[in-house]
């Protein structure tokens, strides 16, 4: 049974890098929408009693909780690493045979690359989603759940590929522009956001 988990920063620190560009109603707003936009399309797969959502923003909680998710409060200190780990224990604790760990700001993302990215497999997998400057982590797929692998931030391709490799599994790279392309900068804004 797969589980997905969404770690989501506190909404009014969200997106900061795009401060050059946006005000910061306007990121809030891009921030918002992200996560409406993900929330629905978990909502089709893996479903929204199977999807948990990790943040410290009671906002976002709140949100979660409308849509029928789990709802997983986190302390404002741990970051997105911290985040992962409690979505990923909570899952295993309710029977997941595998998780999927999308962050929100995947806008081009879609229910089928999802269910793709996810497929289970027929022995223990780590599938990962490089960013497309091929330096970061945009999605992890991990059968069983391994609640202590995520390696986010700086680097997190290399780190996760490691640690991969150190538990004596080899890391499947899935490299698809709907996982590939993410928002954190400017110059990110001017591709379109459907």
């Amino acid at each position: 049974m797969l589980y997905a988990v969404v770690p989501v920063k506190t909404l009014v620190r969200a997106k900061s890098r795009l401060s050059p560009a946006l005000s910061f109603a306007q990121r809030l707003h891009l921030a918002r929408r992200f996560l409406r936009d993900t929330l629905a399309l978990l909502n089709q797969y893996p479903g929204a009693c199977r999807t948990i959502v990790v943040s410290a923003d009671q906002s976002v909680l709140r949100l979660a909780r409308t849509k029928g998710m789990i709802a997983l409060p986190q302390t404002a200190r741990g970051g997105i690493n911290r985040a992962v780990t409690l979505g990923c224990a909570l899952a295993k604790r309710r029977g997941a045979g595998s998780v999927v760990v999308i962050p929100t700001d995947l806008p081009h993302l879609t229910v089928g690359t999802l269910r793709d990215f996810a497929r289970p497999a027929s022995r223990p997998t780590i599938r990962i989603a490089p960013d497309r400057h091929g330096a970061g982590t945009n999605a992890l797929y991990l059968q069983p759940v391994r609640p202590g692998f995520a390696r986010f931030g700086e680097q997190s391709l290399k780190r996760h590929r490691t640690v991969a490799q150190v538990s004596g599994r080899d890391a499947q790279l899935v490299r698809t522009d709907m996982l590939a392309f993410d928002v954190d900068v400017p110059a990110d804004l001017l591709r379109p956001v459907s």
